[in-house]
């Protein structure tokens, strides 16, 4: 979303304040809201319990807030040069500290069902901790969820892409003069070199150094 005084495609959503445990929370809620409905008429105990930003008791768009950003709080690289005798070393890197990232792939892929209300894969971390009335202490909602706002944009999909990527190895060996003599070479230098060695990152999701586009919406 674009809004004025927060970043450029900054996150839109809404926020979870948890997951309703008994249906009394739920009927509490229905009981105090105008519409009779505090989320959906589906809502069910294993359901993400939202915030109603307004205040109005029940949730609708309204509710949906700035969430975060997609920009990192830093950016750093390290660079190291090394010669001895006749060999040279050098290591390229660079990483970013304090990014998220919206996961898309992660929200349609925590639920049974699709867009159009058909079954499909999902995540098996999404199956194997589900809320259950005997597995509470999860923030993954009930695997047979229809409530229309289980799986719309919101903070729960937000994940840390922090990451270090060892960008470039190289190792070469300059030949002593005295063997090119004879070739009528001043100077040779033999190496060789690796690219994206190694990516140490805190998402468990596609390679977070991928750009990617999203849609924006004037606020």
């Amino acid at each position: 979303i674009i809004k004025n005084g927060y970043a450029i495609g900054s996150f839109y959503g809404y926020r979870v304040k948890g997951i309703f445990q008994n249906q009394a929370e739920i009927d509490a809620l229905n009981n105090a809201s105008s519409t009779g409905k505090y989320q959906s008429g589906s809502t069910q105990p294993g359901d993400y319990y939202y915030w109603d930003k307004d205040g109005n008791g029940y949730i609708n768009a309204d509710d949906k807030d700035i969430i975060d950003n997609g920009f990192p709080k830093l950016t750093y690289g390290i660079s190291i040069n090394a010669n001895y005798r006749k060999w040279d070393f050098m290591l390229y890197g660079y990483g970013v500290y304090g990014q998220d990232i919206l996961s898309y792939s992660a929200m349609s892929l925590s639920s049974i069902h699709n867009s159009t209300g058909e079954f499909q894969n999902c995540l098996q971390e999404y199956i194997s901790n589900a809320w259950t009335p005997e597995n509470r202490n999860t923030n993954i909602p009930r695997v047979d969820a229809i409530d229309k706002y289980t799986n719309s944009s919101s903070d729960r999909w937000l994940t840390s892409s922090d990451y270090f990527s060892i960008n470039n190895i190289t190792l070469g060996y300059t030949l002593p003069k005295r063997w090119l003599r004879s070739l009528g070479i001043g100077s040779l230098r033999i190496y060789g070199a690796a690219d994206n060695v190694a990516l140490f990152s805190a998402s468990k999701g596609p390679d977070t150094r991928m750009s990617y586009t999203t849609a924006c919406t004037d606020r």
